[in-house]
């Protein structure tokens, strides 16, 4: 049986279907390598003797107008030629894999990153989630406590004598509780593709469906921390919360918005399955509508000609067709064929990113790359690992784990990984977040390998000349825990053991089975390891609690429950994260997080490595193509611009 995990705060090893292009390394077969060898040498020497002009800057705007005539008198009038305008391509044909083809668009249920993808083109998202925040996009603005969109009164609720938690029925006995109210303001640009207007009962209505029974919500439990969900007229929707705080996210809670008009004679069972709703989303209110689908080929979608929220010429392109090939390397011989102008990550799996940059460097493609929010790190066990109850002999000495985190190159581990230089992780929070205490307020460990050898010679570590550290009679050897068959696992374990021997430390690698790494008895939580790397997943609100709280190490007591497998207990950092968690002010969560921060640098319990890298890659000439850590690739698809051959 899996280990069970908090729901809001998964490993990324647990997610098997993200398998990253690094991670699973399979060899494209000859006829297939042969054939991108052929093709890459016919497009070479088509080149080899033109002069193909600079392709233009991708953030740079479309012009739009010419440049004016200048007149000199009483010379005659001088009309300079135009500036060329760009020709928009017609259509831009976005490739995914065949094994990844969606089977429904239907947006209630658990949606994969291509159904998403897909999703946002066709319902464009009310507010977006750009940089681990919140953007208003159908919205006049984020209601918050601070910009009084949202507001909190108190009530009287009945309560259970015993236990004092808040009753459903009227028990006698009654306390006082805030009660949280959102409401949310619509723009009015807003139209439906058969031209009728998005009114708030078309969101209220998306809200009585998601909560009936037979919808396939996904987010069910949702619907049960709402009293009333309402509109206040056309253009206002107003949520007010059970009694007791809201989640951090209140300003999340509202519903998509669903066509009353064309969709309220079906059931919501019905919808699951009718075509119009479930594979066509008709009528729709995003920048494109579902023209069609051949099954195993293709969705193609079409401009919606009602669409004006961001300006009568968007979108720029007319079609954009989502194709479906067998495997990577298709999508990348097509690509280069001119038959595919964009490849999603998903559909660079086992393409050596090597080969991606030799075709960039030829001209051939763009190779785009964005950190995830997927990021790995190194966990320590701060207790010993055959007995609990007592201290690491090497981890519990904070010099030692301070060492270890000057000595491992991290940003010249993601360089070797990856091929391209980024910033690694600096704590449990990602530096673009808001919630980020900052470089000022942390303890920073740059790979320094001279501290990291005077931390451990003034823990007492000293190095014999066999090369190794001994104290005591005792050599550290230390034990790192991965997960097998993960190559970007085995090379982060390289590196870091070359980093390590380079010390005087020893380190032996220990590879689990997929079985045995999510199974009752997994080394995680019986916490058997003295290293352990994986990786987590940052939230928008980066809550913490089930990763760093005391009462979440893994014990026999609690029934190996937790993720907190370093064993760390800071008081401060405890109370910090939970009382963040009953904070609705961000500025004050803020502070909170910065002092959980602070504690987490200072005892370094668990080494944050980088994030994991995303490739995309396209025809040179794409532009506004803006990828996120946050955000699926079509959350600015209305602006995508490709131009003509």
């Amino acid at each position: 049986m899996k280990q069970a995990l908090w729901p809001h705060t998964p490993t990324a090893d647990s997610i098997a279907s993200k398998t990253r292009p690094w991670q699973r390394k399979t060899r494209p077969g000859p006829l297939h390598l042969l054939s991108i060898l052929l093709l890459v040498g016919l497009l070479l020497a088509g080149c080899a003797d033109s002069t193909t002009p600079p392709s233009p800057t991708e953030s740079a705007p479309v012009p739009t107008s010419t440049v004016p005539a200048q007149t000199v008198t009483p010379r005659p009038v001088l009309t300079p030629t135009p500036t060329p305008v760009p020709t928009a391509a017609n259509a831009m044909i976005v490739g995914m894999l065949q094994d990844n083809e969606p089977d429904t668009l239907w947006p209630l249920g658990t949606l994969s990153d291509e159904q998403r993808t897909i999703l946002k083109a066709v319902m464009e998202p009310a507010i977006t989630t750009l940089n681990y925040d919140y953007q208003a996009v159908l919205f006049t603005e984020i209601p918050l406590l601070e910009n009084g969109g949202a507001k909190s009164v108190q009530v009287q609720v009945p309560v259970d004598p015993t236990t004092g938690a808040i009753a459903i029925t009227d028990t006698g006995v009654y306390t006082y509780a805030q009660q949280f109210q959102v409401t949310f303001k619509m723009r009015e640009d807003l139209y439906w593709s058969d031209g009728q207007p998005l009114r708030a009962s078309d969101s209220v209505f998306g809200y009585n469906v998601a909560c009936a029974p037979g919808s396939g919500y996904a987010m069910s439990a949702r619907c049960d921390k709402v009293e009333s969900y309402e509109a206040v007229n056309d253009r206002t929707i107003r949520v007010t919360f059970k009694p007791g705080l809201p989640e951090m996210d209140y300003f999340t809670y509202y519903w998509d918005f669903m066509p009353e008009h064309a969709w309220s004679r079906y059931t919501p069972d019905e919808m699951v399955s009718v075509e119009q709703i479930a594979q066509r989303l008709s009528p729709s209110y995003g920048p494109y509508l579902v023209e069609d689908w051949s099954p195993g080929e293709s969705i193609t979608l079409v401009r919606n000609p009602y669409y004006v929220l961001h300006g009568e010429e968007f979108p720029l392109l007319d079609k954009i067709m989502f194709k479906f090939v067998p495997d990577a390397y298709s999508l990348l011989s097509q690509l280069l064929a001119g038959q595919i102008d964009l490849v999603e990550w998903h559909g660079l799996e086992g393409v050596d990113p090597g080969l991606l940059y030799s075709l960039e460097e030829n001209g051939l493609l763009h190779v785009h790359t964005q950190p995830s929010k997927i990021w790995e790190h190194i966990d320590m066990n701060l207790n010993n690992p055959d007995v609990l109850s007592e201290t690491h002999p090497f981890l519990g000495e904070l010099g030692v784990r301070q060492a270890l985190a000057y000595g491992t190159d991290r940003q010249g581990m993601a360089q070797d990984i990856y091929g391209t230089e980024f910033e690694p992780m600096q704590t449990w929070i990602p530096s673009e977040h808001w919630a980020y205490a900052g470089d000022a307020a942390l303890d920073l460990y740059p790979y320094d390998p001279e501290q990291a050898a005077a931390l451990l010679e003034e823990a007492g570590w000293i190095l014999a000349d066999d090369g190794f550290r001994y104290k005591d009679g005792l050599r550290m050897d230390l034990a790192l825990y991965i997960l097998a068959g993960r190559p970007l696992r085995e090379r982060i374990a390289q590196l870091f053991q070359a980093n390590m021997a380079a010390l005087g430390l020893g380190v032996d690698v220990v590879r689990i089975s997929e079985v045995d790494w999510y199974s009752e008895d997994s080394p995680l939580s019986r916490r058997s390891f003295d290293l352990v790397e994986f990786a987590w997943i940052s939230r928008l609100e980066p809550d913490g609690r089930v990763n760093y709280l005391c009462d979440q190490i893994p014990s026999q007591d609690n029934g190996w429950r937790g993720q907190n497998y370093m064993g760390w207990c800071n008081e401060q950092a405890n109370t910090a994260l939970l009382e963040a968690a009953q904070t609705p002010l961000r500025e004050e969560r803020a502070e909170l997080y910065q002092i959980s921060q602070e504690q987490f640098n200072a005892d370094m319990p668990s080494l944050p490595l980088f994030n994991q890298l995303n490739y995309y890659i396209s025809r040179p000439g794409l532009r506004n193509l803006r990828l996120n850590p946050t955000e699926d690739i079509t959350w600015n698809c209305w602006e995508w611009f490709l131009p003509a051959d």
